[in-house]
């Protein structure tokens, strides 16, 4: 992974745990190891997909998954 995505991965998780431990500071006790994210990041993209294909998948992934 280029360095710059490193960081921007890094900045996102710390940025999103710092909000969340702020406003639930009790949830730490429930968390493996006090961490509200896993070590390493996984990055995925949709492709060529048309965005209401993907804004359609999105919005109906609960019935989706309830099929399999």
């Amino acid at each position: 992974r280029p360095n710059h995505l490193s960081k921007a991965l890094m900045l996102l998780k710390g940025g999103s745990a710092y909000i969340f431990f702020k406003h639930h500071p009790k949830s730490r006790l429930r968390l493996p190891n006090g961490h509200l994210w896993s070590a390493g990041g996984c990055a995925t993209t949709v492709g060529y997909n048309e965005f209401a294909t993907v804004q359609n998948y999105i919005a109906n992934q609960i019935i989706h998954h309830a099929q399999v």
